[in-house]
């Protein structure tokens, strides 16, 4: 079998050479894959000219990205499948023998990572129907979470993929993201296609067809030439073993950015690599490698250990009563060359108390972190004066040799079982079971024992209790496989020689004890991988099904299920079709429901195909907490107790750069221990220090002051070219009792990219996190709103999205008891962007006096005819209401006119609208389009089930809740073709009424206040919009009273109606697309 090694290549290729590697390959009759980016000549022409066997195309466009808002239909499917094949080039388009590989690195969050085996089973059947190859997608390097190949959809696009291997395959890449260390995390970088492997052994699969399209080192480098043909012969055998990974690609040879020495240097490598695919590799794979070492092997020297192949080390941690003298020097020298070690051994003698020498050896054990050990049993010194000062264990040649009396009694007892030592070697394991336990979900034996077949079987007795622990077995022997002792069927370990030459392995002495692993190495990894087992999770199982079921909330539900009938019987209604996820390696199947009277959410599931164990589970609501304050508390003009609160006060240099006097700035780094939730296998996603600077306004653009400055002549900002976690804290001495607010206002300056000197902002609501701190509490965030009502959950930490592009005031209120508190403001921006920090200036910490308390609610709750504020005038030829003016936070205003015709309206805002209905026959105010939302876009509105959007009821009382489930469709409005498609769940609370208002300087009729939130239950502090509207006089004219909205507020946006002139002509406005 030839190696199965080839280039990543495309367009702006460095291909200089490659004919030769394809000619070469061609004329030695080596199978051989053709990959292409973007470069449809290679493809189309070059690929079939030198008989590529596999050859394989991505077109880099939009494709690329994955609709992980839009559930596919078949319809939907046929719609982006035909806009793929569209933009392909022609002459790809024209061979359907070319595979088609689409997405390209995908998010490895769990619901879009279902999203995209969906998506992809889908278009395998419009690729069916064409009779085209389609592969994908593209997984990144440590991606995605190996539950998600235990998904349903997963479970059906690998069906598919084993069923027509010739048609559909998987495509993932493989990097070891260490140019220097071709195996870091090895198997969970490179070798992570054993996800896969498991997944489909369990659902007993047929493996599918998988082409490794990226493989290589880092995005920009690669090792010097002799190193990286060691590793590209390491990737050979690594993959040369399983048949049904077809090629993998070496990245890359696709000139350009940061990528023009890595193509230069992989060029070089083409002559190499074309004379290695040559050679013939073995089928079988290599044996993994592994030493066991004590004080006899001193000196060590890791680094040559891992040049040699040296797969794992298991050090002595103990002897009798006394520890290995060179265990606590070996152990964090192997740890910082990165050398697995799995497990320690203890050499266990017999004439000692198994009590004495388990004590010493624990005590290594948890000095050095060490989890799992084999207790070696060979040694036959039953009588203690047979062992000599200094000596670790009896040697019977050397007594013979000296003719002591003792020899023949010893060599009797060789030959008989000894049942106290039988008693203690169990009575040790068993406390050794109890003390370190195999972690949760460990298949398999954990702790071990080294033996021989003689000792085992007659100094042993070959005991039954031995098969609760892996056989590591000494068998000197060039057998092919060694004679294994009862009661165990297999080996796990076996040390075939004692042979070894020492200097070859990277240890002191002249020999070293070899042994091999019962497996291959992606077998090894998790086998081996001790020091980086997960931790187990501490939330409820059910609390997080349940959260997973809240974001997928719509009323688009599928009738006859089982689930559905349980809640229908129980009196709730459904509120999510019946899902589907792997969590902790179980399969759930769920549906949640709403108590429509009392608003209780409760969740109905059932684990695997137990549906006749039909569960709930309903979130505990913690109660209210006690006065004050009742209600919220209203800000009251006072001293702002911050110091240096708009960091004109001066500043200090710092390990980050300068930091604001009377503030301290700290980070957490990857270095120090904070792995990034989102992305912890990624370097370039590692956090690092940032740079923290007090900007001038002197030093920003004239045209950007006004943003990043908001009070005197200075701002302060923190920034990095990577990610980055970073806290900035004051101290506030003798605060009095009292409730306080705290406004930090924050431009999150978050770019993924320039078009032309425009940013284009980040549109993940992950790119800034923020989350206040109080005296070492966490204290939730009243206002903004989440962005996109994103909340980060995780390590007890509750992290809040901002949106970039703007100004997030980012505002908590918290009761002090009195003395010293501490403010902690963190910022947490995970993802390297282009441009990746943030502003802060005048920040706030105020002293809030509650409101009185409100007059008791009447006995009978009133409700208000909303219809007034969305129809102020009745026509049903056409009719204008009044002319009016809006004042906005940042200076602006703007003139909007309600226009009716028979049960539309339009709120004219400069040529755009938003297009509202009202009739008199159906209960429901209705949205549909609405063009302000940019220049270039618009969005409509819809229920789940296609009909126009039922935003707000006719009426409502004070406090009712309206919950509101809207599909959101994005159009352009060049040609109105749809962007994106998503659906959205929100609540509506009727909060206020008010009989009189006075705004423009007139008394307004009838006001009410309208929350908007994501939280029914928190929404009068977590609310992300707030209307206000005049309902009017009922007794006056439309088209002269003021009605419809006069007051609206957001995280970033206060507008309110300041003039209603008289005189003005009416607005116009334009339909688009009708």
């Amino acid at each position: 079998m030839h190696p199965k090694i080839g280039f990543h290549t495309g367009s702006n290729c460095n291909c200089g050479g490659i004919e030769k590697y394809w000619q070469s390959n061609k004329d030695n009759g080596i199978p051989f894959g053709l990959y292409s980016a973007a470069g449809g000549g290679i493809a189309a022409i070059d690929g079939p000219k030198y008989g590529a066997d596999w050859i394989i195309y991505r077109n880099v466009d939009e494709h690329d990205y994955v609709p992980y808002t839009v559930q596919p239909t078949a319809e939907l499917a046929r719609k982006y499948w035909d806009q793929f094949i569209a933009a392909l080039p022609p002459e790809v388009r024209e061979n359907k023998a070319i595979w088609l590989e689409i997405f390209n690195e995908p998010s490895k969050e769990p619901k879009d990572a279902e999203r995209v085996f969906e998506w992809l089973w889908y278009l395998a059947q419009c690729a069916m129907e064409d009779g085209r190859k389609l592969c994908g997608p593209g997984w990144a390097s440590g991606t995605p979470e190996p539950s998600a190949w235990k998904t349903l959809w997963a479970e059906k696009w690998l069906q598919l993929c084993a069923e027509l291997r010739g048609q559909f395959a998987v495509t993932i890449h493989e990097y070891s993201y260490d140019a220097a260390d071709i195996r870091y995390n090895l198997g969970y970088h490179l070798g992570r296609f054993r996800f896969i492997h498991e997944a489909c052994d369990s659902w007993g699969i047929t493996r599918p067809t998988i082409f490794v399209t990226e493989c290589g080192w880092t995005l920009d480098n690669m090792p010097e030439p002799e190193q990286a043909m060691t590793d590209i012969d390491f990737i050979a055998k690594l993959y040369n073993g399983y048949e049904n990974i077809k090629f993998a690609f070496l990245w890359t040879l696709v000139s350009g950015g940061d990528k023009v020495s890595l193509a230069g240097r992989l060029n070089a490598a083409i002559p190499a690599v074309t004379e290695y695919m040559k050679t013939e590799l073995p089928d079988t794979k290599d044996p993994v490698l592994v030493l066991d070492i004590s004080k006899w092997q001193h000196p060590i020297k890791p680094a040559v250990m891992k040049q040699k192949g040296v797969d794992g080390i298991i050090p002595r941690l103990s002897y009798g009563t006394w520890e290995d003298e060179r265990v606590r020097e070996y152990v964090p020298a192997l740890r910082e060359a990165a050398v697995t070690v799995p497990l320690g051994y203890h050499y266990y003698h017999p004439f000692q108390g198994w009590r004495e020498q388990y004590d010493t050896m624990t005590k290594v054990m948890r000095d050095l972190g060490i989890k799992r050990l084999a207790v070696d049993l060979e040694d036959t010194t039953f009588t203690k004066g047979l062992l000599e000062d200094g000596d670790d264990e009896i040697d019977l040649e050397v007594l013979r040799r000296d003719n002591l009396e003792s020899v023949s009694g010893t060599e009797s007892l060789l030959q008989t079982v000894q049942p106290k030592l039988v008693a203690d070697v169990k009575a040790f394991m068993e406390q050794l079971e109890i003390d370190f336990p195999a972690p949760k979900g460990w298949e398999g034996p954990w702790h071990g024992i080294y033996t021989n077949l003689n000792y085992w079987s007659t100094i042993m007795g070959s005991p039954a209790w031995g098969s609760r622990y892996f056989l590591w077995l000494a068998a000197w022997t060039t057998a092919t496989r060694p004679i294994v002792p009862r009661p165990w069927t297999r080996w796990t370990l076996w040390q075939h020689s004692s042979s070894g030459v020492g200097k070859d392995h990277g240890v002191g002495s002249a020999r070293v004890d070899l042994n091999r692993f019962n497996g291959d190495m992606l077998s090894w990894v998790p086998w081996a991988n001790v020091d980086n087992l997960p931790e187990e999770p501490t939330t409820p199982v059910e609390e997080e099904l349940f959260e997973f079921a809240i974001e997928r909330s719509s009323f688009d539900v599928e009738p006859g299920k089982i689930l559905l009938e349980e809640i229908v019987a129980a009196g709730y209604q459904a509120v999510t079709t019946q899902l589907t996820t792997v969590l902790r390696d179980k399969f759930y199947t769920m549906q949640l429901g709403v108590n429509a009277k009392t608003g209780q959410e409760k969740l109905w599931y059932y684990v695997g195909v137990d549906f006749a164990n039909i569960k709930t589970y309903s979130p505990t609501v913690a109660p209210p907490p006690p006065p004050p304050p009742v209600v919220p508390p209203v800000p009251e003009p006072a001293k702002n107790y911050i110091t240096n609160w708009s960091f004109e006060g001066g500043h200090t240099d710092g390990e980050t750069g300068q930091v604001p006097n009377e503030w301290d700035v700290e980070y957490d780094s990857y270095a120090g221990g904070m792995a990034n939730p989102f992305d912890p296998d990624q370097v370039h996603s590692r956090f690092v220090k940032p740079e923290t600077n007090v900007k001038r306004r002197v030093d920003i653009p004239a045209n950007e002051q006004s943003t990043y400055i908001l009070d005197g002549d200075k701002t302060f900002k923190m920034f990095c070219r990577g990610a980055f976690r970073a806290r900035m804290t004051q101290v506030v001495t003798n605060l009095g009792e009292g409730t306080y607010q705290l406004v930090v206002p924050v431009f999150v300056d978050a770019v993924m990219r320039y078009d032309g000197p425009a940013k284009v902002w980040a549109d993940d609501p992950r790119s800034c996190l923020v989350r206040v701190k109080y005296n070492n509490g966490e204290i939730a965030l009243g206002s903004p709103a989440p962005w996109k009502g994103y909340i980060y959950r995780g390590n007890g930490e509750q992290w809040f999205a901002l949106q970039p592009g703007s100004t997030n005031y980012v505002m908590t209120t918290f009761y002090h008891k009195g003395g010293d508190a501490k403010i902690v403001f963190h910022v947490m921006m995970p993802f390297a962007l282009k441009s990746n920090g943030v502003f802060i200036d005048a920040v706030e910490l105020h002293k809030v006096t509650p409101p009185a308390p409100p007059p008791a609610t009447p006995p009978t709750t009133p409700k208000y005819d909303l219809r007034p504020a969305f129809k102020p005038v009745q026509s049903a030829q056409g009719a204008y209401g009044p002319f009016m003016v809006l004042q906005h936070n940042d200076g602006r205003t703007e003139d909007v006119q309600y226009y009716v015709r028979g049960a539309h309206t339009f709120l004219i805002k400069n040529r755009n609208y938003e297009h509202i209905i009202v009739s008199e026959l159906t209960d429901g105010i209705f949205r549909d389009e609405d063009t302000s939302q940019s220049d270039a876009t618009f969005y409509r509105l819809r229920e789940p089930n296609g009909g126009v959007h039922r935003w707000l009821p006719n009426h409502m009382a004070i406090g009712e809740v309206y919950k509101r489930v809207a599909r959101v469709t994005q159009y352009k409005k060049e040609n109105c073709a749809a962007i994106a498609t998503y659906d959205d769940t929100t609540y509506a609370k009727l909060v206020e009424h008010r009989s009189v208002a006075d705004y423009a300087g007139r008394k307004v009729c009838n006001v009410v206040t309208i929350l908007f939130g994501k939280n029914p239950s928190t929404i009068d502090n977590t609310w992300f919009e707030k209307h206000v509207y005049a309902l009017g006089d009922p007794k006056a004219d439309g088209r002269t009273d003021i009605r419809g909205l006069v007051e609206y507020q957001s995280a970033t946006q206060h507008s309110y109606l300041v003039d209603v002139p008289a005189g003005r002509d009416n607005m116009t406005y334009k339909i688009v697309c009708e």
